[in-house]
């Protein structure tokens, strides 16, 4: 999933929502005001994105409560899902829905929800247009004082101290690999990695016995993805540092 927190309120879960879609590349309004042929109606989160000169509407109706949704909510939203030419339209639900709410989806052009599976819907092209583009640019000068030939700015190292900037730098080296997958110029190849799975600590990754356990244990890949540049942020100071650069 896109990230482990939980959503505490209706505004919480609307806001969460949002921000899912905003970073999928959609343009995103929240509390939208459209006018229908009965009135105006409010939408909770309303999103746009042009693919290939088409434009995609989808809109979504968020239900924090503390039980099941039923197929009244959903046959209301079928109108206003009508109504505004939306090409989707989702209801994400906090507690789940009533048999009759599925059944009442079925025939429509919409798709129930909790949160969790509301992320893994988006979670691809969460991955693809938000982290792909912009991990590279914050991961930047880690992985380059982590490359085979590393940068040396600083006096040149003695023998032992070579051993030690080398030791530090073999052990980032499993740091390194798990974000690799990530980085633009592996995903431009014709048979891009898989995203890692999480967590790390049940999967086959080669590297995981030798990763900080707080990014070994972590689900979601936003908690995931900040440990690993907190790690990285350190990994780089320590080498500059061994490295006498200034």
């Amino acid at each position: 999933m896109i990230t482990e927190h939980v959503p505490s309120d209706w505004l919480e879960l609307q806001r969460d929502v949002a921000q899912v879609l905003e970073e999928c590349g959609f343009a995103v309004e929240i509390e939208r005001s459209t006018e229908m042929a009965r009135g105006s109606v409010k939408i909770d989160v309303y999103a746009e994105e042009s693919h290939r000169g088409r434009r995609n509407t989808i809109i979504c109706e968020c239900k924090h409560w503390n039980s099941r949704v039923p197929q009244t909510i959903v046959h209301a939203f079928r109108t206003v899902v009508a109504d505004t030419g939306a090409n989707v339209g989702y209801i994400v639900g906090s507690s789940g829905f009533q048999s009759g709410a599925h059944e009442a989806a079925r025939m429509a052009n919409i798709r129930l929800l909790n949160w969790e599976e509301f992320q893994e819907e988006f979670l691809n092209q969460w991955l693809e247009e938000h982290v792909v583009p912009n991990l590279w640019h914050r991961l930047e000068d880690f992985l380059r004082w982590t490359e085979p030939l590393p940068p040396s700015p600083g006096r040149p190292l003695t023998s032992s101290e070579k051993a030690a900037f080398m030791e530090l730098w073999g052990n980032l080296q499993p740091l390194v690999a798990v974000v690799q997958p990530f980085m633009s110029y592996i995903r431009s190849m014709p048979n891009p990695p898989r995203f890692p799975i999480l967590p790390l600590s049940s999967s086959e990754f080669r590297w995981a016995g030798n990763l900080p356990s707080e990014i070994l244990e972590a689900r979601g890949y936003r908690e995931f993805l900040a440990r690993i540049t907190k790690h990285a942020d350190a990994g780089l100071v320590a080498l500059k540092a061994a490295a006498h650069a200034n």
